[in-house]
């Protein structure tokens, strides 16, 4: 059974199935129209600066290295190339924060995320054994028990099916002879129905559709699985409902939907893979701001309508999304994009003042609307004001005032503008921050406390915001610990 990278993310990654003649197809198509349009407002949700998604829970910010690695993935298998390697080389530089965290002096090693980094750089074209330093596949097998199950160390009781499956599809793309032990293992998590339990070990097997789909991906590249990956196949199949989604946990979800239809594609199953990813269009924003997002669920499509969606609830699209839009792959043909006809501009900073350098990027569309892509390598730059310094896609604004930047597509002379309203630096001192004396008098700096300052107000209020600081460390560290447990090998 030969390997070809291709496909699949958070899921996902990527299979190989020659027996089936479905992969080489898969590999070669390009996206369609409602993964293109997934695919660019994925990549709008990437900051130009880190090119790290933050996380937002309940107004706690963090950056969830597992969501940025599946983000990137799909990124680079719908097209957005340049978009996905900025994302994986951010996630490289910070693999120890992804894959170790240290919680009341104790660092624990995540064998789910060592498996999934490992995997998604192998995909990539990279090899695992010298990722930031560190040779991936030898962590892996230091983690791995005398049984073949990954471990976390010290053990914390969060392993799961679903990153034992990360395991071993790090072992098998990397063509380490561990992965049988490890693959035996996986195996024994099958349960008489033909599913995959989601925790080890379990006296109940009950199967989940996550953990089956991940189970089969694995099984796959560790080959001479084929009769358990066949009942596997089988078992999704039976769960899938008249409308064509997939549930877990009882609730139907594109996210479960769309991994699903990716192994069911690859095992030719067609029929059941065009009806998952024809529900999981339906599930599709074609108008507003967010135009191309996937809703986890259909309340939740009908609920958002065509308004932006509300900042707090960027992470649940984005986790839908990424995995979803794969799963959309098995629609009516792809049809190419035509040439560049109209450009859409983004900046990295709306707001810069004297002195700043800002980003300019662009994705294309062709005279249908359809993407084409991120253009931002072929674009070539002017500005209204002489005096700014571009550089590539950089501008330097040395002079406050309105700048308008024309942008034009080299190959297809293809121009767009965008207008920056850049403000005097002058208003504060750079080196402090703080108001200068003439700000001060013109009104510009901070307002007037209308009183001095006592010795013990100050030091009343340096002792409350070191207090208010402990604080929110604290709880920021518990809150942060908890996720990185739960969420480790997703």
């Amino acid at each position: 059974m030969s390997k070809t990278p291709r496909l699949f993310a958070v899921a996902t990654a990527t299979l190989a199935l020659a027996a089936s003649g479905l992969i080489t197809a898969a590999a070669t198509a390009a996206p369609n129209e409602p993964q293109t349009k997934a695919a660019a407002w994925l990549a709008d949700q990437v900051p130009n600066d880190t090119h790290l998604f933050e996380s937002n829970s309940g107004g706690f910010l963090f950056v969830d290295y597992g969501l940025n690695l599946d983000v990137q993935h799909t990124l680079r298998e719908l097209g957005q190339t340049a978009v996905a390697d900025d994302v994986y080389a951010a996630v490289v530089a910070h693999s120890r924060e992804y894959t170790e965290f240290t919680y009341e002096g104790v660092t624990t090693q995540y064998a789910g995320s060592i498996g999934k980094l490992a995997t998604y750089a192998e995909l990539k074209g990279a090899d695992a054994t010298s990722i930031d330093g560190r040779n991936l596949i030898s962590e892996l097998n230091a983690l791995m028990s005398d049984d073949g199950q990954f471990m976390n160390e010290p053990t914390d009781g969060y392993e799961n099916n679903i990153g034992q499956a990360w395991g071993v599809r790090a072992l098998a793309l990397s063509g380490d002879a561990a992965v049988t032990g490890a693959a035996d293992f996986l195996a024994d998590q099958q349960c008489p129905d033909g599913g995959f339990r989601e925790t080890p070990g379990t006296d109940a097997c009950t199967s989940s559709v996550d953990a089956t789909a991940f189970a089969a991906l694995a099984l796959d590249e560790a080959t001479g699985r084929d009769a358990d990956v066949a009942e596997a196949v089988a078992w999704l199949k039976a769960q899938q409902a008249s409308d064509g989604s997939l549930s877990d946990a009882g609730n139907p979800n594109s996210n479960s939907t769309g991994l699903a239809a990716q192994v069911l594609a690859l095992h030719g199953e067609t029929a059941a893979a065009e009806k998952a990813a024809s529900w999981i269009e339906g599930l599709q924003l074609t108008g507003g701001p967010d135009a191309g997002a996937i809703a986890s669920t259909a309340a939740d499509h009908a609920a958002q309508g065509s308004s932006a969606i509300d900042p707090l609830d960027q992470d649940k699209w984005v986790r839908a999304t990424f995995q979803a839009a794969l799963g959309l792959g098995s629609l009516a043909e792809a049809v190419p994009p035509g040439p560049v006809a109209t450009l859409t501009l983004k900046v990295s900073n709306s707001s810069p003042v004297q002195g700043d350098i800002i980003t300019i990027t662009a994705t294309g569309q062709d005279a249908d609307g359809r993407s084409t892509g991120d253009v931002s390598d072929e674009l070539d730059l002017k500005s209204s004001v002489g005096t700014d310094t571009i550089e590539g896609n950089t501008v330097r604004f040395n002079h406050a005032s309105p700048h308008t930047i024309t942008a034009t597509h080299v190959p297809t002379g293809t121009t767009a503008t965008i207008t920056v309203q850049v403000s005097p630096a002058s208003a504060a001192n750079p080196d402090t921050g703080v108001a200068t004396d003439a700000a001060r008098a013109s009104g510009d700096g901070l307002p007037d406390a209308g009183s001095p300052v006592e010795p013990w107000h100050a030091g009343m209020a340096a002792l409350m915001v070191m207090f208010g600081v402990a604080l929110v460390a604290a709880g920021r560290e518990r809150r942060f610990a908890a996720a990185h447990r739960a969420g480790a090998d997703r």
